[in-house]
């Protein structure tokens, strides 16, 4: 019999809610998984952010050998940063390593999966996907067949990030997840795929505006484990579950104006005549366009006459580039690059003196806030391999203490719309059930990274040599290891490259959920 693999994927899930439910008994299929499997945390990425962490979960590899460090590019290809989706990751992920074995796989809603590449299997690609069209499918007839089970949606509707009542947030919230279940279920039954992965994203919104409004939270948790035991059911004993999580979250507990500081200090340099902030403009635009000519116009139209709108209008074309020698990233990103000549297209950092100013940088960000004291990491102290350069010269991990950057805007009078509870944390979660694991269990330092050479190995597969996770042994029965020792294999892991993925529609949907800042 092939050994199929469910993963169940929760985008946020955090033991500072599991924790408590599964102590209160309010999560009875978690609590199954926990008794008759393995449970505990797994770490994510350096910063804890959506777009790199799936990246690793797919790849199996560290930020600097895959790419993918947000979900824009690097500046090195132009300070109005564009949108990175699926095209940008081109190593080896774990669907493609088992097509190529003849194993047949599915997905859905697993972030950075658009576009989607061709697989054995099917693919419905999750957020950054420009809209749900049968072209944006893999493969492109499963749409009619999706089309005949019932609706389905990408994600909630940017309007509902804003100021809303919590019902219509909240309504918008299960709209989309239940019919995202119900897609997923019927897939999970009729095409009965070797793996399986769906990812649920709801307890990542409610807890990024709702997590001091604990019971909504703990009720969508409670649905979502139901859920998780319809899953279950579908595939069978014989499955191996597995329930994760991208990133752990925790309370909001303040903000740092990391621009600002480098604005004062000397770093950034802004323009003395500056374009208004491009939120206030597309606001007016919005709200002018009384006769919704814009919606009238074909899509690509408005995509691109965004794009060019925002770019002219990007809050960097305030910065004078030739007097700056540091500039943040995006507001969940917690990083700050240097303008370095012959990296950035208008860099004056000579690479000469690329240390001094690190040096000097450094030392400035860490009177920013006293959390921040000895804890500013370079880049190469958590990342490996070609793609470092990519990556911001320093990182701020103000995750740890739940600070988030204020939004870089060139207008102090923008606030942002909807108050942000909770953020990101690095400790996810990770329950595994199957006939190879040990039950009673408990992954030891597990990361995201880990997933994918596990999930091979419970699949009876070889795994691809030089991935920078595990297998995780610890939580696989002695007889399974015994009597089936991991088994690796030279492949070609690859690389990322760029590949321009803008779709202005997309990021101002990003934007407004407040990934992007």
């Amino acid at each position: 019999m092939r050994s199929r693999v469910l993963i169940f994927g929760i985008d946020g899930g955090t033991f500072n809610v599991v924790g408590p439910m599964l102590e209160a008994g309010r999560l009875p299929n978690l609590a199954r998984l926990q008794a008759e499997g393995a449970a505990g945390t797994l770490s994510t990425v350096c910063p804890p952010l959506t777009a790199p962490a799936w990246a690793t979960f797919q790849t199996g590899l560290n930020p600097g050998r895959h790419g993918v460090f947000d979900f824009l590019a690097p500046p090195r290809h132009g300070y109005y940063r564009r949108l990175q989706n699926a095209s940008a990751l081109t190593a080896a992920r774990v669907f493609d390593t088992l097509s190529s074995a003849g194993r047949t796989v599915g997905a859905v809603n697993v972030p950075l999966t658009f576009p989607p590449r061709p697989v054995n299997g099917f693919v419905i690609p999750g957020m950054l996907t420009p809209s749900f069209a049968d072209k944006h499918l893999y493969p492109p007839s499963l749409g009619a067949e999706i089309r005949g089970v019932g609706e389905y949606f990408i994600d909630m509707d940017p309007a509902n990030f804003e100021e809303v009542p919590d019902e219509a947030f909240t309504e918008d919230l299960y709209r989309v997840a239940e019919a995202r279940k119900k897609i997923a279920l019927h897939l999970w039954k009729s095409r009965r795929p070797d793996l399986f992965v769906v990812v649920f994203t709801g307890v990542d919104r409610l807890m990024h505006f709702y997590w001091d409004k604990a019971e909504l939270v703990r009720r969508h948790y409670e649905w979502l484990d139901a859920a998780l035991a319809e899953f279950m059911e579908a595939g069978g004993e014989d499955v191996t579950t597995l329930v994760m999580s991208d990133h752990g979250f925790g309370p909001a507990e303040g903000e740092v104006d990391l621009a600002g500081h480098l604005v004062r200090h000397g770093f950034m340099t802004l323009k003395k005549k500056k374009n208004p902030s491009p939120r206030r403009v597309m606001d007016a635009v919005a709200k002018l366009d009384v006769l919704n000519l814009r919606k009238r116009l074909p899509q690509r139209w408005r995509a691109a006459a965004r794009g060019r709108v925002m770019e002219r209008l990007s809050v960097f074309a305030a910065v004078d580039w030739k007097r700056t020698k540091a500039f943040p990233g995006t507001a969940t990103q917690y990083g700050v690059y240097l303008n370095v000549a012959g990296r950035e297209p208008e860099g004056i950092v000579d690479r000469a003196d690329y240390e001094k100013v690190r040096d000097d940088l450094a030392a400035g960000l860490e009177e920013l806030h006293a959390g921040l004291r000895g804890r500013v990491v370079r880049r190469e102290e958590v990342y490996h391999g070609p793609f470092v350069d990519d990556a911001p010269d320093i990182y701020l991990p103000l995750w740890e203490d739940g600070i988030r950057l204020v939004e870089f805007s060139d207008d102090p009078a923008v606030a942002p719309r909807r108050r942000r509870a909770g953020e990101h944390r690095r400790e996810g979660i990770l329950f595994a059930r199957g006939p190879s694991v040990s039950a009673g269990s408990a992954p030891n330092g597990a990361t995201l990274a880990d997933v994918y050479p596990t999930v091979m190995y419970l699949m009876k597969e070889a795994v691809p040599a030089g991935l920078d996770g595990r297998v995780l042994a610890e939580v696989v029965t002695p007889k399974t290891l015994a009597a089936a020792p991991p088994v690796y294999f030279d492949y070609d892991v690859g690389g990322a490259g760029y590949v321009d993925g803008e779709d202005a529609e997309v990021r101002a949907r990003l934007e407004s959920m407040g990934y992007l800042g």
